[in-house]
């Protein structure tokens, strides 16, 4: 039926074929014929008719060609051939229709072939095209495995550029400039441009949609385009492919293999954990995705839990090695142990992360030396990871050695070898190797490798807009920043740190990058450091605030308990802060924050490496406590600290002992300022000093330093102090000679005259002091304005805010010598003056440790006022003191201050009773202040009771006095003399006289 349709279809084609034309030529020829010969026959048989029947056949053969049978008649025969001359005209008829009949079935036999043809060729081709798609989805897969395992290569890089702050770098797992990765990339493209243009032909499949857009992943995150390869594959996908029941490994695995990668790489930890988490669902004890998991664990900050996965990581990539020395499995090796060594570096097992690193080393050297050339860059991963550790356990030269390799290597690398991509690397290492420099004290070298690491950083940053690098411009500008401190140079450092604060800032804040905030506390915590160093204390507060808020969040919410110590340092340098400020039961409660977290960290976790640090913090304790008059508790701090350093100096060697003893040296002449204070040991304070002058030289030698030591100076400015106290005076005058000398030194220096020109002037005032003892008065003199000439120019022109109580004590001291000089219009200048700075500082600022100085000086004004004979102005100033001393015994609790409250009160108090101006004398005022003297002793002090009896005179209340003046009595020592003179008064008041005291 198929073929009777496809001829009658084919009839009108047959029809009008050349064939058909000659048919119908030969039918009209057929047909004209016997049109013809029909036509004849008519005419012979009109002309028969009315012939005679022997004319007839003679006529026939004339007229037709042909003889008249006998047989039969003319008409018969006429009749006859007229049917045979239709019946050739049907036959032609016939004829021309089998001809198109014949040439239709032909054309529908020739189409049925072609069809058949055709049919045989598209079942060919689709054969072909489906071998082709095949062949294309297999290079596809096979391309993006191959791309896949070259970027899982790159996991060595995840080791990354550990800083010497203890914070590892995280590298990118995709160099774009990695010419491997770079031609496996080209090549997918093409292929896969090739594929979709094959499957464009027909639907796609959702296998072969996957397909393509796991390629297209691939190669963004190969291209460092991450967030396009997620949005290539999603969460949701990634999900579903290991829930699916049906699931297929391979394809769940790259599903969360390229969506982990690419979080991985946009620091995106917790959605990258929860992607490797995935895979080892699909294959669990994977080597890979258990590394995977570590890293992404570690800047989480759960240290304990990364470190368990590393554990795991080593031990199934050191089974892979042993199996068949896969290449992956021995950079998965690597890569375990240098990533098991930061984390074993930052809970406090430096010498356990050494081995890891040292391992490592064996293993990289060994390959590189054999034949894997390409792995020379984490060659030099490990050496920069193990001199971060170097430093840290203050092994400076083998930090130095290990950086100098690193960086011949990178260098050699990157110029020779053309391995751009190594340019980050070679910055990390310059930025560590400049920290172990500064350390080391060579800080114009350091300063020359930090300004390299930063122009590479700020190039790769702004020109390369590798924005993942931002956390490391900011790291090598504040390490640039506290080498540029240690110069002398706080301007320029703040310059440094104000970027790097803000870059970290808006990182964590603005792009959620929480894994920054310990480096941003790091950051501002140096910040302020700087403004401290310049006086600008609000700012410094500010920093150091923010840097605690920052790392308490961390370890109570965040459990980063391996940032206490760091908090422990922030809290002890605000504590610092707050000391400059007189803020000093704020700075008390800073301290002991400190002291208890370095503590629990030394004695129960066993983090000796923080033993130095809580010997720091307790002397800084000591300092508070003794600026408070809390002497015993101030010694036992100091003690504490001493007995720890003690220690340390017979147990450490190299720079740690160093450090030990530059500790212990500082903790010596804080004990010493403690017995010197507290006032009843000056000999004890002396042997502390000598102690520590004893190590201040020792560390000097041992140091290789010749120059002049401002820590010295201090402990021979103070130690000259003790000798005044002990009534030493000419050892006092050498230490002071001494420390003025090495001072001058110092400040003749450009760079370090701001730091040292203050304790210059205290040197120059405390020996004013001295000669002013000696009463050389214009020696005295000569320092004293020296001390006041370098303070104002401090002040004035330098802006140094803090100088001024200083400024205000060297003109009180000045005013005196002026006073004993008899120039008491001078000597008053400079004491209102002094008076007026402390008032500002002490009351305006509540900078509450000043107030002692305030007190001083206005009894020091009081004393040029009664000299000038301006009692009542005196008399005022004595007040003022006894209101400030009682604040600070009572609201402040400086018990301490006790005494000299009762004795400021008690000369009030006999001032107001018995004094021979009756202008002045007031005797309800004696009353109020004897009565405060008498409570503070108890009512035990005899000379405070004859006070009040005094008191109570002046104001006519005579039995009153003499109930005090007996008690006074009672109480009074068996001192002949001292109880003649209490009876003397007792007769006046039992004779109803007041008592009078001449001045």
């Amino acid at each position: 039926m198929d073929f009777l349709g496809k001829a009658l279809q084919s009839l009108p084609e047959a029809a009008q074929s050349p064939l058909a034309f000659i048919a119908y030529l030969s039918a009209i020829v057929a047909w004209l014929w016997v049109a013809l010969r029909t036509r004849r026959l008519k005419l012979v048989l009109d002309k028969i008719k009315d012939l005679p029947p022997a004319e007839i056949p003679k006529i026939i053969s004339k007229e037709m060609g042909e003889v008249l049978p006998k047989s039969i008649s003319a008409e018969d025969w006429i009749r006859s051939r007229k049917h045979l001359y239709f019946l050739f005209a049907f036959l032609a008829l016939c004829f021309l229709v089998l001809c198109i009949v014949g040439l239709a079935s032909h054309t529908a036999i020739r189409e049925q072939e072609k069809v058949q043809q055709l049919q045989k060729e598209a079942v060919l081709q689709e054969r072909k095209h489906h071998e082709k798609v095949d062949a294309l989805r297999e290079k596809v897969d096979a391309l993006q495995g191959k791309l896949q395992d070259e970027l899982k290569k790159q996991v060595g890089m995840t080791v990354g550029v550990a800083e010497a702050t203890g914070r590892a770098n995280a590298i990118a797992r995709s160099d774009p400039s990695n010419q491997a990765i770079k031609s496996l990339a080209e090549q997918l493209k093409n292929v896969l441009q090739e594929f979709k243009a094959q499957v464009a032909l027909k639907d796609m499949s959702e296998t072969d949609d996957l397909r393509i857009r796991l390629a297209d992943a691939t190669i963004a995150n190969a291209e460092r385009r991450y967030e396009a390869a997620l949005k290539l594959v999603t969460e949701e996908e990634a999900k579903a492919a290991v829930a699916a029941v049906n699931a297929k490994a391979e394809l769940a695995i790259a599903i969360n293999r390229i969506r982990g990668d690419s979080l991985y790489a946009l620091k995106r930890w917790k959605e990258a954990l929860a992607c490797y988490e995935r895979i080892l669902e699909v294959r669990p004890g994977g080597a890979f995705a258990t590394l995977d998991v570590g890293i992404c664990l570690f800047y989480l900050g759960r240290l304990p839990a990364a470190l368990e996965k590393y554990n795991q990581a080593v031990d199934s990539f050191a089974r892979l090695v042993e199996q068949d020395k896969d290449s992956q499995a021995t950079l998965g090796l690597i890569a375990s142990l240098g990533s098991r060594g930061l984390v074993r570096d930052q809970l406090g097992q430096p010498l356990k992360a050494i081995l890891d690193y040292e391992r490592a080393l064996h293993i990289v050297t060994h390959s590189v030396e054999q034949c894997r050339k390409e792995w020379t860059n984490y060659l030099t991963l490990i050496l920069i990871n193990r001199g971060v550790v170097f430093i840290n356990v203050g092994k400076m030269p083998e930090a130095n050695q290990d950086f100098d390799k690193a960086i011949a290597i990178l260098t050699r690398l990157i110029d020779k070898d053309g391995r751009n991509e190594l340019t980050d690397q070679l910055a990390g290492a310059l930025t560590n190797r400049g920290i172990c420099l500064r350390e080391r004290g060579r800080l114009p070298e350091a300063l020359k490798d930090f300004d390299k690491a930063i122009a590479t950083y700020s190039s790769l940053v702004e020109e390369h807009e590798r924005i993942e690098l931002a956390s490391e411009l900011a790291w090598s500008l504040t390490s640039r920043g506290r080498a540029l401190e240690k110069q002398n140079k706080p301007h320029e450092a703040l310059r440094d740190h104000d970027p790097a604060v803000a870059i970290l800032t808006k990182l964590v804040d603005k792009e959620g990058r929480d894994e920054f905030s310990p480096a941003l506390a790091t950051a501002f915590t140096n910040r302020g450091f700087t403004f401290d160093k310049l006086d600008k204390l609000a700012e410094a507060k500010l920093d150091y605030d923010q840097a605690v808020t920052i790392l308490t969040r961390l370890i109570d919410k965040g459990g980063r308990k391996e940032l206490a110590a760091k908090l422990a340092t922030t809290l002890k340098n605000r504590g610092g802060c707050l000391r400059k400020q007189g803020r000093l039961n704020d700075a008390l409660g800073d301290l002991n924050q400190a002291v208890t977290i370095l503590t629990r960290l030394v004695e129960k976790e066993g983090q000796t490496n923080e033993t130095n640090r809580l010997a720091s913090a307790l002397t800084s304790r000591g300092l508070i406590l003794d600026d408070q008059g809390k002497w015993p508790q101030a010694l036992e701090d100091h003690d504490k600290a001493f007995g720890i350093l003690t220690q340390l100096v017979k147990q450490e060697s190299g720079p740690e002992l160093l450090k030990a003893l530059a500790n212990l040296a500082k903790t010596l002449n804080s004990r010493g300022l403690a017995y010197m204070h507290k006032g009843d040991s000056p000999e004890a304070a002396l042997l502390e000093y000598n102690a520590a002058i004893k190590n201040y030289t020792l560390l000097a030698e041992q140091e290789g330093r010749t120059g002049p030591d401002s820590s010295l100076a201090r402990c021979l400015n103070n130690r000259g102090l003790s000798f005044m106290q002990a009534d030493k005076l000419p050892e006092a005058k050498q230490d002071f000679d001494r420390a003025i000398e090495i001072r001058t030194q110092l400040v003749k220096e450009k760079e370090a005259y701001i730091e040292h020109a203050n304790d210059l002037a205290t040197s120059l005032s405390d020996r004013g002091a001295l000669l002013l003892k000696q009463d050389d008065l214009p020696g005295a003199l000569r320092d004293f304005d020296a001390s006041v000439d370098l303070r104002t120019k401090l002040v004035e022109q330098h802006g140094r805010k803090v100088v001024v109580p200083d400024l205000a004590f060297s003109l009180t001291n000045r005013s005196l010598v002026l006073a004993k000089m008899g120039d008491l219009t001078k000597a008053l200048q400079d004491i209102d003056k002094a008076v007026s700075l402390y008032d500002q500082v002490a009351e305006k600022e509540k900078r509450t440790n000043r107030t002692e100085d305030l007190i001083w000086s206005l009894e020091v004004r009081a004393l040029v006022l009664a000299d000038d004979k301006r009692f009542a102005e005196a008399i005022q100033d004595g007040e003022k003191v006894a209101i400030l001393l009682t604040r600070l015994v009572e609201r402040e609790q400086q018990k301490g201050l006790t005494d000299k409250l009762v004795i400021k009160l008690n000369r009030l108090a006999w001032t107001y009773a018995t004094d021979p101006d009756g202008a002045v004398r007031d005797g309800a005022k004696g009353i109020k202040y004897a009565k405060q003297a008498c409570q503070l002793t108890e009512w035990k002090s005899f000379n405070c009771l004859a006070a009040l009896a005094a008191s109570s005179a002046e104001v006519g209340d005579l039995d009153a006095a003499v109930k005090y003046q007996m008690k006074a009595l009672e109480v009074a020592p068996e001192m002949q003399r001292l109880r003649a003179r209490l009876q003397s008064d007792l007769k006046l008041y039992q004779d109803k006289k007041p008592c009078r005291i001449e001045r």
